[in-house]
């Protein structure tokens, strides 16, 4: 099935809210689980986790009814968007030492948007990336605007406790789905 793989990224330190739909649920190693529960969508499981460097945070979804996956990153600006534009991206993800997988995307901008969200378009090797990471220590991602001059920009991610938050990210999908149905 192919759907949509969703990057983004937060301002540093800037911490999801309970009062913007998002109910906190547990923490496994260096990754958390919640609900987002929103009247005008449907509701999704979530487990993110901050880069090393903290100045970006990926999520992975699990969007109900199905229960289908979604990854994204939000990463903060330098200033707010002067425009509104669409840049494709190039991605390769990478765990610990195993194949590189490489993914097309973009990201999207409001004009005055202060973080971007990157989204990559899913392919059913994104399944196997995902599987990779229950496994792995480290996910490194490497992106890249289409027709860029400028080099490539770098992630990296621990991947302690994501197996465990992904389960139980699953649980909640399934339970909230429950309810949508």
């Amino acid at each position: 099935m192919v759907g949509v793989l969703c990057v983004a990224a937060s301002v540093a330190g800037a911490e999801p809210t309970a009062s913007r739909g998002l109910v906190p649920a547990a923490a496994f190693g260096v990754w958390r689980t919640m609900l987002i529960t929103r009247p005008d969508a449907m509701p999704r499981a979530r487990a993110l986790a901050y880069s090393v460097r903290r100045d970006a945070y990926m999520a992975v979804d699990f969007v109900a009814p199905l229960c289908t996956h979604e990854v994204s990153f939000v990463t903060p600006l330098n200033r707010p968007a002067e425009r509104s534009l669409a840049i494709p991206l190039q991605y390769a993800f990478r765990v610990d030492q195993n194949r590189v997988y490489r993914f097309n995307g973009k990201t999207e901008l409001t004009m005055g948007d202060l973080a971007a969200q990157l989204s990559v378009i899913s392919t059913p090797a994104l399944a196997d990336v995902i599987n990779e990471m229950k496994y792995g220590q480290v996910l490194r991602i490497e992106f890249a605007a289409v027709q860029s001059r400028t080099g490539p920009g770098y992630m990296t991610y621990p991947l302690a406790g994501f197996a465990q938050a992904v389960s139980r990210a699953i649980d909640m999908c399934r339970k909230a789905s429950a309810n949508v149905l």
